[in-house]
Parts: structure tokens; C-alpha cells; sequence
């Protein structure tokens, strides 16, 4: 995949955006909203293997609504570009997949960006590895996700995601070996927080609060 075109096309196409296929980013960056007239959507579902292969993706929104158990998003940076309003997390409201080494940031220190539930994905029902995230966040009120026709009041936030919870029994949900370098907050109104998850129920392991 070579420009941002190519990777719509990619992601709504339901022959290539399925179980076993795989699509890499060439280019050292791709810029998903280079103008207001071009603004990237957030209800694309990742079903695939999106391998960033060391690229950065720049983005004022959401990466995806959501990923399936089939999904995998590996070794890259997702960019949060300043100027971003209204954004829950960076890649995810729901991860049924696994998100290994993407790393979430914003465009410098002086940046103002924030989310308002996680740095990566609303709730986590899949595996989330040897990710970090310096993207600050701050929760005012509960948020409703759907994900596989389950719905979730998420009344959390949490440096990574604001909850992990199991799928379905033989599934244990993990964060393992995740770094997060920002602030996590919220309002009164906010249920819990944690620097790594607001609300886990499975394994969350080895991982690193620096902020």
C-alpha cells in the first residue's frame, strides 16, 4: 500500500480485508487526513493483517471502529496530529485482534491532544503487545461501544485501553509488555482509570507506567 487511496480500497473490500490476507505500508509516512475535504472515516473494521512495517500513519480520527479476531495491526506508529478534537483512542473503540509493537504519539510536546477514553482502544477482548502510547487522556463521562453485538458503558480510562475483558471463556484478553509516557485522568463522573487499563478481566502483565 502506497498512499491513502490504496488503503481505503484495501479496508473496504471485503475479498482483501479478510482472514489470512496480508497488506504493508511502503511509504515512511502516510497522511489519512490531508485536508478537511479529505477527513479518513472511523467505521472501517479491520478483518486482515495490517503490517506498518516501521511507517508512520498520521491521523486527526480513529484508526478503525473495530477489529475482528482475525485482525492483526503490527510494527508501526500511529501519529495523533495536533488540532484533534473529540477522539476516544487512537486505533480502536473495540479489538477482538492483536496489536503488536504500534506504538500511539502525538505530533510533538507542545501538543494538546487528548482522548477521551484510552490511548489505543476502547475495550480489549484480544491482545495488545509491545505497544506503547505518550498520547495523554481524559475521561468526563461513560462512552457506549458495540463490538460483535455486545454492548459496553465504558465508565473507564486507561493508558492503553480503558477495559480488557475476556470474549469468550477459552479467550483470556491481554495487555502484555505495553509502555505508557502520559497523563491519564478524569472527571468525578469517571468510574476508574489506570495508568495501563481502567478495567481488566484477564492478563495484564509486565507492563510499564512512566508518566
Amino acid at each position: 500500500i502506497n498512499k491513502r487511496e490504496e488503503l481505503i480500497a484495501f479496508l473496504t473490500d471485503p475479498k482483501k480485508n479478510t482472514q489470512g490476507s496480508v497488506a504493508i505500508i511502503q511509504p515512511l509516512e502516510i497522511d489519512l487526513d490531508p485536508s478537511k475535504d479529505l477527513a479518513w472515516s472511523s467505521d472501517y473494521t479491520l478483518s486482515a493483517t495490517l503490517n506498518l512495517a516501521g511507517s508512520t500513519l498520521k491521523t486527526s480520527h480513529r484508526l478503525f471502529k473495530s477489529m475482528t479476531s482475525s485482525a492483526n495491526l503490527v510494527n508501526g506508529k500511529v501519529m495523533i496530529k495536533d488540532g484533534t478534537e473529540n477522539l476516544q483512542c487512537a486505533i480502536a473503540l473495540g479489538n477482538d485482534g492483536t496489536i503488536e509493537r504500534v506504538n500511539v504519539v502525538t505530533s510533538g510536546e507542545d501538543s494538546q491532544v487528548k482522548a477521551s477514553l484510552a490511548g489505543l482502544v476502547g475495550i480489549n477482548r484480544g491482545t495488545i503487545y509491545q505497544c506503547s502510547s505518550t498520547l495523554p487522556v481524559y475521561g468526563t463521562e461513560a462512552f457506549n461501544v458495540n463490538i460483535s453485538e455486545t454492548q459496553y458503558s465504558l465508565n473507564f480510562v486507561g493508558g492503553i485501553a480503558a477495559a480488557s475483558a475476556t470474549r469468550v471463556s477459552t479467550l483470556m484478553s491481554v495487555i502484555d509488555g505495553c509502555t505508557v509516557n502520559a497523563s491519564v485522568n478524569g472527571s468525578d463522573d469517571i468510574g476508574g482509570g489506570g495508568g495501563i487499563v481502567g478495567y481488566a478481566l484477564g492478563r495484564v502483565t509486565n507492563n510499564t507506567f512512566e508518566y
